[in-house]
């Protein structure tokens, strides 16, 4: 099988699997954590601190992606800049932006980033250690060296022909030729610490992977300290094939992390969160002791889905605006080029006493009020005031711990709606100059929409979402959306009456979104009934086959040395041979049942 995991199918079978095979052997925990693009900069915090960097990154997290950003800048940054749902986690997690090149037009244009996630996972009772403030490290540059292994991999799921005009000739070894439904990159970071470096000349020789390569293997002996593995994966969904391309226009993929965490409210979590995931696994949360702001998460795979099929919409509904990277990091265009930005040190860095102050921003829901549940009914506007209101208790308690401060830091940005319903215009006009490179309209979408297509429909450029809003649009009144129970009260009274008409619309649109999202999730249902039932299928074969091979050599027809490659690959070939081919019926099932809805 394939060696990464797939959000919503792959995870959920290779955690099952990685999980059964080491059964008796080790105990272990998982979280899991996503997020859309923080920003798209020519920075690197962690190798260029005063100046632009080599190459193009994607970022995720808090949006400071300015070159001096460490520790001190992300613990202090506000809740409501940051793209991941987690409050208490602010690091900081980047790799080099992906770029498609067109051949015809001889344009490299940004990949459209679907929700990435970092997945923390660790062992329980073996004294995991949380990273220390400041802590930072790069993984994957060094892919061939000898302590590092495959850490590095790009999953097609569901592959088809590349049907591309400008052909599917590519220069690159590490992205699929082929088209996909999903591309999934994931790269895995070491896991063993020297105990005493927050960083290393190479930033990376403070860190080893264990002996073997295995999440429980052991760790060197000049880095004796186990640290949670982080494993980041970053999606493009539907992957077009074809030429893609990192933007160092290399093949090779790294990726960068400076911890954001309270050390001691990490230490809690590795401390006392047990799920008994020791792989990826995406429906292992520890949501007890951190606040989810697209919560309640789904654990129960009888009654929702392990990926959650509204995750896009959640994780939507409480982004920022749009970072306005040309007039807060460099002025160069990122998103639809000739040439890929490159060069240490070259291009133009604003320099920080001319970065304008950032503006309020809007009050953040700490779940999506306005997404459907197919369980229950969409929540009333009233309940976003409650949850602002209790954010505004908090606020008090901004930086004196590291776990209720954030909760307090990311309601407590509500207080001022009004001047934020203003705001938002300016954050809207921003995006819209980097939305406007001289080359073509198309990627202007991209631009626009890297990362997060959907926000245009929650947040991406202000003015927007004020115009989906019904009390904005009738009655040009920013202040009018902050008290949604009088709004809806006041159309008997006002003359506006095409308020008293949206009302049945939004209602009747409502309604058809609980019967698609309804549909969907038994869709998700009758994909994990068939999900369940592969292990029935192919464990039994495995044993019979290991049954076979004993008894062959018991027999006399294979020699005692041939037993081991017997088990090993015969019967191990025809178990991956065996699990690869249910499951994607399993999920060709679940295609065509999601098509239908």
């Amino acid at each position: 099988m394939t060696g990464t995991m797939k959000l919503t199918t792959t995870a959920a079978i290779a955690a099952f699997f990685f999980f059964a095979n080491h059964v008796g052997e080790t105990e272990a925990t998982s979280i899991k954590m996503d997020y859309l693009p923080a920003a798209f900069a020519r920075t690197d915090p962690i190798i260029s601190q005063t100046c632009l960097s080599d190459h193009v990154h994607t970022f995720y997290g808090p949006q400071e992606v300015r070159p001096e950003v460490d520790h001190a800048t992300l613990i202090n940054s506000p809740d409501n800049i940051n793209t991941g749902n987690v409050v208490e986690n602010k690091s900081l997690y980047w790799h080099p932006t992906v770029y498609s090149y067109n051949r015809q037009t001889q344009t490299f244009t940004r990949d459209e980033m679907a929700q990435s996630s970092a997945y923390y996972i660790w062992e329980n009772d073996v004294n995991t250690k949380a990273f220390p403030n400041g802590f930072k490290m790069i993984a994957g540059l060094n892919p061939n060296a000898p302590n590092n292994f495959p850490n590095a991999e790009a999953e097609c799921v569901d592959p088809t022909p590349c049907t591309r005009s400008d052909g599917c000739y590519t220069e690159n070894t590490f992205f699929p030729p082929t088209a996909c439904s999903e591309l999934e990159v994931s790269m895995s970071f070491p896991t063993c610490w020297d105990g005493v470096s927050l960083d290393s000349t190479d930033h990376q020789s403070h860190v080893r992977y264990t002996l073997d390569g295995a999440l429980d293997g052991p760790c060197p002996g000049s880095h004796p300290v186990r640290l949670p593995q982080i494993q980041l994966f970053f999606r493009i969904m539907p992957y077009s094939g074809g030429w893609h391309t990192f933007s160092d226009m290399s093949s090779v993929f790294h990726a960068d992390y400076i911890s954001g965490w309270d050390a001691n409210k990490l230490q809690s979590v590795l401390d006392n969160c047990r799920t008994d995931s020791f792989a990826a696994s995406p429906d292992s949360f520890c949501e007890q002791f951190l606040t989810f702001r697209d919560g309640p998460k789904c654990t129960d795979e009888s009654i929702c889905d392990f990926g959650d099929p509204l995750l896009l919409a959640k994780l939507q509904a409480f982004q920022p605006p749009p970072l306005d990277v040309e007039n807060i990091v460099s002025p160069e265009e990122t998103a639809v080029v000739r040439e890929l930005p490159r060069g240490t040190c070259t291009g133009t860095l604003i320099p920080l006493e001319n970065v304008p102050s950032r503006a309020p921003s809007a009050p953040l829901p700490t779940r999506a009020p306005t997404v459907p549940s197919p369980t229950t009914s969409p929540e009333p506007d009233e309940d976003e005031e409650d949850e602002t209101d209790t954010g505004d208790e908090d606020s008090d308690a901004d930086e004196s711990d590291g776990d209720e401060g954030l909760d307090g830091d990311e309601a407590s940005d509500g207080d001022e709606p009004d001047e934020d319903e203003d705001e938002p215009d300016e954050d809207g006009d921003e995006p819209e100059d980097e939305d406007g490179p001289e080359d073509v309209d198309e990627p202007d979408e991209d631009e626009g929409s890297d990362g997060d297509e959907p926000d245009d429909e929650s947040d991406e450029d202000g003015d927007e979402p004020d115009d989906e809003d019904e009390p904005d649009e009738d009655e040009d009144e920013p202040e009018d959306e902050d008290e949604p129970d009088e709004d809806e009260d006041e159309p008997d009274e006002d003359e506006d009456e095409p308020e008293g008409e949206d009302e049945p619309e939004e209602e009747e649109d409502r309604s058809v979104s609980q019967a698609a999202v309804a549909c969907e999730v038994s869709c998700w249902d009758g994909f994990h009934t068939c999900e369940a039932a592969i292990d029935s299928i192919c464990g039994p074969y495995y044993e019979n086959c290991k049954q076979e091979c004993f008894e062959s050599e018991a027999t006399g027809d294979i020699a005692e040395s041939e037993l081991s490659a017997c088990l090993d690959e015969w019967c191990m070939d025809d178990k991956e041979l065996c699990y690869d081919e249910a499951a994607s019926r399993c999920r060709t099932t679940r295609r065509d049942c999601i098509g239908f809805c």
